[in-house]
């Protein structure tokens, strides 16, 4: 990475933190290993790394004190570099597909979308890339009314809910459907080759940075229930990321992961830091595990100082394992939650499983690859 584009990457890694808080305000984030979400954080990094392609699954229950339906949902993606053989080719494309499915709550309020991504990458040299990405897609968010009650339904003598009584209040659709186009950039840097004395290429350096950014929603479509003369548009949804990693040593890395979106009033940010360790197994193939614990804060209006903020919430405590072995990453993490939500769900938060194939057409997996790094 040249001195200037280094300069650069340690001015974003320094402030971030101290900004993205301040001029972010967010709603909800699907998963808290978000990395490994790529196509709902950013669609400019469809198939990014350097392998040919992936498979990847993510899946995340919450709140199952807390609610009658937990949380749960369900996100796969497919992404492949096209002519990932060729390269000397400094103009390279990238395409994906995912589907997620989210359910939660009595009335089992469910979200199904099905996306396609497409993303282009400019190397502007071997060390340094940088990438445009676009997402279009389609959404069906429904639910079942008949599971619900309603005011008009209690009896204050009874102190009980009617089912009997027909209930007020209720959309007159339990089904809408609405579109997603979104937009997003990425920037990427890894450590140059290390020379040894002798002026000997031995390996590529492990450190590396990505920051990016993107915006969906871009159509603001209408998501209302009703068939009447009434629109409900869904806001702008922004999300700003950023991943450094540090090669400390031969076999250990420190890395950092710091997101953040917001939408409309809503706030939602994640912080994370652990280390990941590399080894080789008895035929010399390339091993990783990491550890790392992470942090997430929301707020409902503008602003995130408590002192000022009455609504701003520290969520949840989250740690987290990954591993990486033979092309295949693997993550688990769990959010404790430690809100005033915990009373209800005696803090539990939930679990959240990753899974990932690797696919290596035409390039080799090299030694010490970072673990679980989709950057």
């Amino acid at each position: 990475m040249n001195s200037k584009a280094i300069r650069l990457a340690w001015v974003f890694i320094f402030l971030a933190p101290l900004i993205l808080p301040k001029c972010v305000h967010a709603q909800d984030v699907h998963f808290s290993q978000f990395d490994n979400a790529n196509l709902i954080i950013n669609p400019a990094l469809t198939a990014s790394g350097v392998e040919s392609g992936r498979i990847s699954m993510q899946a995340k229950q919450q709140w199952t004190r807390g609610l009658i339906n937990p949380f749960r949902t369900i996100f796969a993606s497919y992404e492949a570099k096209i002519n990932p053989c060729d390269v000397s080719n400094k103009h390279k494309w990238s395409y994906g597909f995912s589907i997620m499915n989210d359910d939660a709550g009595a009335s089992n309020l469910t979200l199904t979308q099905v996306t396609g991504s497409l993303s282009y990458t400019y190397q502007m040299a071997e060390e340094i890339g940088f990438t445009l990405g676009a997402l279009g897609g389609f959404n069906n968010r429904s639910f079942e009314s008949g599971l619900l009650s309603a005011g008009n339904q209690y009896d204050p003598i009874l102190q009980i809910y009617d089912s009997s009584i027909p209930l007020e209040g209720i959309p007159d659709m339990f089904s809408t459907n609405f579109e997603t186009v979104g937009l997003g950039f990425n920037f990427y840097g890894k450590q140059s080759k290390v020379v040894n004395d002798e002026g000997v290429t031995t390996r590529q350096g492990r450190s590396t940075l990505n920051f990016g950014g993107a915006i969906y929603n871009l159509t603001r479509p209408n998501v209302a229930f009703t068939t009447q003369d009434y629109t409900s548009q869904l806001g702008f949804r922004y999300t700003l990321y950023m991943v450094p990693t540090i090669e400390l040593t031969r076999s250990v890395d420190l890395r950092f992961k710091a997101f953040a979106e917001f939408q409309n009033t809503y706030f939602e940010s994640l912080f994370d830091g652990g280390l990941v360790f590399h080894m080789k197994d008895a035929k010399n193939n390339p091993i990783s595990f990491g550890l790392s614990t992470g942090v997430r804060l929301w707020s409902l209006d503008n602003g995130i100082d408590p002192s000022t903020n009455p609504n701003q919430i520290v969520d949840a405590i989250i740690p987290a394992i990954t591993a990486s072995v033979k092309g295949v990453d693997v993550g688990f993490a769990f959010d404790i939650n430690i809100s005033k939500f915990s009373e209800a769900n005696n803090r539990r938060g939930g679990p959240e499983l990753f899974i990932r194939k690797r696919i290596f057409n035409c390039l080799v997996t090299p030694p010490f690859r970072p673990n679980c790094n989709i950057f």
